[in-house]
């Protein structure tokens, strides 16, 4: 744009904003005396209602041809009212003049009324009807008329001060809106201008802007390169270090248990053989012994009082009775005590460095015995019914303290789970829903791989805690109850050292189902396992153990 109209224009802005500013003033002005007309005009609407009500009371007056005292108050009322609107009159009246016109009206028919009302009281009925045919009524007609005239003139005026302020407004916007058309354009040019600026220096940074990218692109390259690297390093040497942790944790502990419970094995065989060898002739020394007595009862009937005495005190024929009985009991614990020693030595066998065959059956038998004290009813709940479904499983090649060390743990989180599903229920609940835990083996249908599952009825877990389970340090027991490393070592047992499998089944509120699949052949840890499917129960037998506290 040239100079002279960049001058022209600024000019007619200029302009454009005093005609606004010139215009606002006078619209203000005809809105303030609009306002006045009409305020004018509402206190001559009020004046005339006034003086209606005036006229009113003068008819009520000549009807009854008396001025009673409640007559005398409303009148008196109406007169405040008439000077009240005759001050606000005063006040919006568009001239004096107007002002003098309408207060001589009313003050003729004021004093013309007054002139009736004093007639009345002296009751000059016939004088007040001439004064009131002869002056109020001419006097009441000239006053409505002064008000309607005047209320005429102000609607004229309201109206005519109105026109011209909404044409003043409509002026005002056509101003401000050439104004604002100026503005817009002007506003434009210069963005024009601005943005022809920053598009020059844009162009002539870009050229340096893609040498830095490039530059920087590269070296995030690189930094990211090395950093993945890193991360990966780092990452493998965690997992080496966890699983080092894990076998070390395992090691440790297998170690010591099977220490300590060959050395309780190994203590108690000493007794129960001694036991064991010597009940018998025990019990052989005992029938001879009887055998004596029943000898001599026969040949001597008759023994002495003395004698007698003494048979009657002990009781012989109890002690004949019970005394087979009692030994026989106590060869029966002995018994007991050399099956939870087996047990024991079967769960702690050291591992040889490469899987051996062994019975998976026995190794569940065993863990079941040493598990037994947990088995059995207390004061809280019923015993724990346990369900073996054993199949033909041939001897698997397996790693033995490890696997048993498996069965363990599994087994105890079911107990676990059992009794903190018994939480808040009496013991006649939990009898009529009894706790069990089913135990079930089979071989895949392939015949290649065992599986094992071991199922409670217990509170289930959430998909969520599925996910979990198997990591290290999680655990969903109370503080001081839980490690979280038994599922996990279990996992690493399974999976690291035999190639299987472990998995998890459950439900909230319908118990969990773990299930182990190992390979019946040894094989490479790196060969995946067969699939997890049972054959229908093929030659398996069915069997249900119930442990009470009162069996020895």
């Amino acid at each position: 744009m040239s100079p002279q109209k960049q001058a022209y224009s600024w000019s007619f802005l200029g302009i454009a904003i005093a005609a606004v500013a010139l215009s606002a003033w006078g619209i203000a002005t005809l809105n303030t005396r609009s306002d006045r007309a009409a305020q004018y005009e509402r206190e001559l609407n009020h004046l005339q209602a006034v003086a209606n009500r005036l006229d009113a009371l003068e008819w009520r007056a000549i009807s009854k041809k008396n001025v009673d005292s409640e007559l005398k108050e409303e009148l008196e009322q109406q007169r405040e009212q008439a000077k009240l609107s005759l001050a606000a009159l005063a006040k919006t009246a568009p001239s004096s003049m107007q002002m003098q016109t309408v207060e001589s009206s009313y003050e003729t028919y004021a004093t013309a009324v007054n002139q009736l009302l004093t007639l009345l009281e002296s009751n000059q009925i016939d004088e007040a009807l001439e004064v009131d045919e002869t002056i109020v009524d001419p006097s009441y007609a000239k006053l409505y008329e002064t008000i309607i005239h005047a209320t005429t003139g102000a609607a004229k005026t309201s109206a005519s001060l109105t026109y011209w302020a909404n044409l003043g407004s409509v002026l005002i916007v056509l101003f401000l809106v050439s104004a604002l058309g100026i503005m817009v354009r002007r506003y434009l040019q210069v963005n024009q201008q601005i943005q022809n600026i920053v598009v020059e220096n844009l162009h002539s940074q870009q050229k340096i802007l893609e040498q830095e990218r490039q530059l920087l692109e590269s070296r995030v390259l690189e930094r990211t390169q090395e950093l993945q690297q890193a991360n990966i390093a780092l990452s493998q040497a965690m997992s080496n270090l966890q699983q080092s942790q894990i076998q070390l944790i395992q090691s440790e502990k297998m170690s010591m248990l099977g220490q300590l419970v060959a050395g309780v094995a190994h203590e108690i065989n000493n007794p129960v053989g001694f036991l064991s060898g010597n009940i018998q002739p025990a019990l052989d020394y005992v029938s001879d012994l009887l055998g004596l007595i029943s000898l001599y009862e026969e040949t001597f009937p008759q023994p002495g009082q003395a004698i007698q005495a003494e048979i009657d005190a002990i009781d012989l024929e109890y002690i004949r009775d019970d005394l087979p009985k009692l030994i026989g009991s106590m060869q029966e614990g002995v018994s007991r005590i050399r099956d939870i020693s087996t047990s024991l030595r079967i769960f702690s066998r050291s591992d040889s460095t490469s899987p051996v065959p062994y019975n998976i059956h026995d190794g569940i038998d065993s863990t079941l015995l040493i598990l037994k004290y947990r088995l059995k009813a207390n004061e809280i709940r019923p015993a724990i019914a346990i369900f073996k479904e054993y199949g033909n499983l041939p001897l698997v090649e397996c790693y033995i303290g490890p696997l048993n060390q498996v069965f363990m743990n599994l087994l105890v989180n079911a107990i676990d789970a059992l009794e903190e599903s018994n939480q808040g229920h009496s013991f006649e609940e939990i009898k009529a829903h009894p706790n069990c835990i089913s135990i079930r083996t089979q071989l895949s249908n392939d015949a290649q791989s065992a599986l094992i599952s071991i199922q409670d009825n217990g509170v289930g877990m959430t998909d969520e805690i599925k996910q979990k389970i198997f990591d290290q340090l999680f655990t969903t027991k109370a503080v001081g109850k839980g490690t979280g490393l038994g599922l996990a070592i279990s996992h690493s047992i399974i999976v690291d050292k035999h190639a299987g499998t472990l998995d998890v089944n459950s439900t909230p509120g319908h118990g969990a189902e773990f299930v182990i699949t190992i390979p019946v052949t040894a094989k490479p840890k790196s060969v995946a396992p067969p699939e997890n499917t049972f054959i229908n129960g093929s030659g398996a037998t069915v069997q249900q153990e119930t442990l009470s506290s009162g069996q020895p």
